[in-house]
């Protein structure tokens, strides 16, 4: 599989987390994190590999509603764009207390933050992100307009980035906090552009 499809994996596991936890029968008080997990997260996945995710959670409902989630998932128009580049891999959901795991291990070391109400020890995670010199000025133009905003002197907006939190480091580099970062790498996925990414933690 192309490198790209890795990110687009990723970014799918984001909009399934995004679009779970807005489903009414959800309390995402009750969710202490939602990981990446197994072959993706770890980068040795093959076209038939799972997406693997797990949600640290103590409420029993949680892995029944998941479950259902995915199905309805598989049919909203969320999923339907990331049909259209190729993604077909089944979506596995998990849930419990993640210390009574076998894979707690597995997600200590290999783990992607997708969602989290609390950051351990005072500190913010976040993704590092580098996409690659994009060659069409169209699709670069914008993508960099939809990322960090546009500041010509008669027309000024805010970009994603900013938005969500996030901040520009370089011309093709920025951070973004991992439980905001779905909007933001979707745009990758919409403009097939080659991403980078990189977990960081950031103190207070």
């Amino acid at each position: 599989m192309k490198r790209l499809n890795r990110k687009l994996l990723i970014s799918c596991a984001l909009s399934f987390v995004s679009f779970f936890i807005r489903a009414p029968r959800i309390d995402d008080a009750k969710i202490r994190g939602v990981y990446l997990f197994g072959s993706v997260a770890r980068g040795d996945f093959n076209e038939n590999s799972d997406i693997d995710i797990f949600i640290d959670s103590p409420d029993k409902f949680m892995s029944a509603e998941a479950k259902k989630t995915v199905q309805k998932f598989y049919a909203s128009e969320d999923f339907k764009k990331f049909s259209l580049l190729g993604v077909s891999n089944d979506i596995n959901v998990l849930s419990g207390n993640i210390n009574d795991w076998e894979l707690k291990d597995s997600v200590a070391e290999n783990g992607i933050l997708l969602y989290g109400r609390t950051i351990p020890d005072n500190a913010q995670s976040f993704f590092l992100v580098n996409f690659e010199p994009i060659k069409k000025s169209a699709v670069r133009n914008k993508l960099i307009r939809s990322l960090f905003g546009r500041h010509e002197k008669y027309s000024k907006g805010e970009g994603l980035v900013k938005k969500n939190e996030g901040f520009k480091k370089g011309e093709r580099c920025f951070l973004i906090p991992t439980n905001k970062s779905q909007e933001v790498l979707q745009e990758f996925a919409k403009n097939k552009v080659s991403f980078t990414l990189e977990k960081l933690w950031k103190k207070d």
